[in-house]
């Protein structure tokens, strides 16, 4: 690719399984000899730091959004943008739809928090991976000794029925998160180069 990239955005509940696909699809990429990066959010600049640093006490969902719309903002401008015009294919590990589900979840306006993002691209493909609340819950477990404050029942119920909403609105693209992660990354890889290849 040379000139403009492609910006691909991997979300899902936790555990649904983004970090292994987001990896996975950049690999596959630079395997055929294509640019590839992968990037995550929250971002580990400061702004991102400061959102971890972030204690059970002190958290609201509207500081939350506009803390993550900070972040989001100077990842887009400072990485993300930068490797677009170089031609890369960017896989982001969240992106402005996480905020809408999580905050949203907590109770923040999804239409406000949609504003807060206006100065951020949408994705060319955004991704969701779909699994069942008890299926994520046991990756959880076994994946960390605590779970984080985003990894409740309520909370990624609530989490998961506004992607689903997000995908019967076609903004983003359901992938079967229970099934092997080596199928998953094969379709993703196959809408991937399908968009590619439009004229």
């Amino acid at each position: 690719m040379s000139g403009r990239g492609l910006l691909v955005a991997v979300e899902g509940i936790d555990g649904a399984g983004k970090t292994t696909l987001a990896r996975g699809i950049v690999k596959r990429i630079q395997d055929k000899g294509m640019l590839a990066h992968y990037t995550m959010e929250p971002t580990h600049n400061l702004i991102g730091e400061l959102i971890r640093s972030l204690t059970r006490e002190y958290r609201d969902p509207r500081i939350e959004a506009l803390l993550y719309a900070a972040d989001r903002l100077h990842h887009y401008l400072n990485e993300i943008k930068v490797k677009l015009d170089e031609g890369y294919i960017v896989v982001v590990d969240r992106y402005i739809y996480s905020s809408i589900a999580y905050q949203g979840a907590l109770g923040a306006p999804i239409d406000w928090i949609r504003l807060l993002n206006k100065y951020v691209p949408k994705p060319h493909l955004a991704f969701y991976i779909d699994i069942p609340i008890d299926i994520a819950l046991k990756r959880i477990k076994t994946s960390r000794s605590k779970p984080s404050f985003y990894e409740e029942p309520g909370i990624l119920e609530k989490a998961r029925r506004i992607y689903l909403d997000l995908v019967s609105q076609g903004e983003l693209i359901l992938l079967d998160g229970t099934k092997p992660p080596e199928i998953i990354i094969n379709k993703a890889l196959d809408i991937i180069e399908n968009y590619l290849r439009r004229p």
